[in-house]
C-alpha cells in the first residue's frame, strides 16, 4: 500500500520562504561551532573516540545540578558540556560528526528569544518584526513535526521487523574494510529524476552491495538514513513541485507527501478521508497503535539519551546511585514523572525481548 499523496493549491514561492528561513536558523552558529572545536580538539578527539557521533547532552541552567550528579566528570569537562549543548541548541543540532552538523528528530527546539547576531544577521536580510514573528511561528510547527517523527523513529526501534532488517544490515556494515564503511550519519542515495543512482555504474562491489540494500531499506522504511544505527531519521510531511513518477502539478499547485507512519492529526485538516486512508497504510504496515506516537517519541528520547550517557565518559567510574541520577535528569529533560519513565523504559524492554509488539493497551 503506498503513502498518502494528494495535491493542494499553494505557491512555490511559499513554500521555498520556510525552507528559506529554515537554512538560516540552522546556520546561525555556524562560526561557533568551528571555534569551539578548535578550542576544545582534546574534548573532540576523545569524544569520538567512545562514539561515531558526538551527541549533545540538553544541559541547560535549570537541570544543571543533576546533570553534575549524574556524570561524576571534572568542572573543565562540564562546562564544554554545557557550552556544546548552547551551540546545538542554537544551530537546532543533535550532534556532529567531525564538525559537520547533524540534525535528526532529537534536535531540541532553539531559545525563544534570538541574539544581537541573529537579529543583524536578518536586518541585513531585509526582516522586519513581522517576518521575526512569522519566524516564531514556524520554529514552533517545525518543532511540532520534529516530535511525530519522533513518535515514527520510536516505533521504529520498538518494532522486531524493523530491528531484524536494520541488524543484518549492521552487520554487512561492520564486515566492509575500514577504508570504504561509510560513516554516521548514513543517508540514502539521493534519487535524480530520470537518472540511475551512480552506483549502478560502478563494478559489483561489497561496498556497492551495501549501499544498494541500505537504499532498499530507506525506502521500505520511509527513511532519509540512520544517524546511527539506533537512531532511524524517518520522513515527514513533504511539499514538492513534482514527484518522480507523477505529472508536473498545474501552476499553483503543490503536491503533499505524507509517510505511512508519521502520525497525523484533526488539527492538520487534511480532512476525514485523507486520515481514514492513512490510518489504513499505517496499520497495513503494523502500525497499528499510530494514536500511542507520543508515547513512542518518549521511548525514543528515553532509549537515546540513556545510551548516550553511558557511552560518554566510559573510562569514567559512573556515580553511587546511578539509575536513580539518570531518572532525574530524564525527568528535567523529558519534563515526565520519574515513574512514567520507568513504565516507558520497562515497555521498551519488553519490546526488546519481544514480549510485546504494541502499546494498544498502555496507559
Amino acid at each position: 500500500m503506498n503513502d498518502t499523496t494528494f495535491v493542494m493549491s499553494g505557491t512555490t514561492d511559499e513554500i521555498s520562504g520556510e525552507a528559506q528561513t529554515l537554512n538560516l536558523l540552522s546556520r546561525w552558529g555556524d562560526s561557533d561551532l568551528n571555534e569551539f572545536c578548535d578550542s576544545n580538539s582534546e574534548w573532540v578527539k576523545a569524544r569520538f573516540q567512545e562514539s561515531d557521533v558526538i551527541f549533545m547532552l540538553p544541559i541547560d541552567d535549570e537541570n544543571s545540578i543533576y546533570w553534575e550528579h549524574l556524570l561524576n566528570i571534572s568542572g573543565e569537562d562540564f562546562n564544554i558540556e554545557k557550552q556544546f549543548s548552547q551551540i546545538c541548541r542554537r544551530m537546532v543540532i543533535a550532534g556532529i560528526n567531525r564538525r559537520e552538523p547533524i540534525r535528526s528528530c532529537l534536535s531540541l527546539k532553539p531559545n525563544n528569544t534570538l541574539d544581537s547576531e541573529q537579529l543583524e544577521s536578518g536586518f541585513n536580510l531585509g526582516w522586519s518584526t513581522t517576518d521575526y514573528d512569522e519566524l516564531n511561528k514556524l520554529v514552533i510547527e517545525v518543532d511540532d513535526i520534529r516530535e511525530r517523527m519522533k513518535g515514527a523513529a520510536g516505533w521504529m526501534i520498538c518494532n522486531a521487523g524493523f530491528r531484524e532488517e536494520r541488524d543484518r544490515l549492521k552487520n554487512q556494515w561492520e564486515q566492509l574494510p575500514d577504508s570504504v564503511r561509510p560513516v554516521f550519519p548514513l543517508t540514502r542515495t539521493p534519487q535524480l529524476l530520470l537518472a540511475p543512482p551512480e552506483y549502478e555504474k560502478l563494478e559489483p562491489s561489497k561496498e556497492i552491495e551495501f549501499i544498494h540494500a541500505f537504499d532498499q531499506f530507506c525506502d521500505r522504511w520511509r527513511l532519509l538514513g540512520m544517524t546511527t544505527w539506533d537512531l532511524p531519521d524517518p520522513h515527514g510531511l513533504k511539499t514538492f513541485g513534482f514527484l518522480l513518477g507523477h505529472a508536473a502539478p498545474k501552476e499553483g499547485e503543490f503536491i503533499q507527501d505524507i509517510p505511512w507512519h508519521f502520525p497525523l492529526l484533526e488539527s492538520d485538516g487534511f480532512g476525514k478521508r485523507i486520515n481514514e486512508r492513512h490510518t489504513q497504510q499505517a496499520g497495513a504496515h503494523g502500525f497499528v497503535d499510530q494514536g500511542k506516537w507520543q508515547c513512542y517519541a518518549h521511548i525514543l528520547a528515553i532509549h537515546h539519551w540513556e545510551q548516550t550517557i553511558r557511552l560518554r565518559y566510559a573510562d569514567v567510574d559512573a556515580p553511587a546511585k546511578f539509575v536513580e541520577k539518570l531518572f532525574s535528569v530524564l525527568e528535567s529533560v523529558l519534563d515526565l514523572k520519574s515513574d512514567r519513565i520507568k513504565k516507558l523504559r520497562s515497555a521498551l524492554t519488553s519490546f526488546l525481548r519481544v514480549e510485546r509488539t504494541s502499546l494498544d493497551e498502555f496507559r
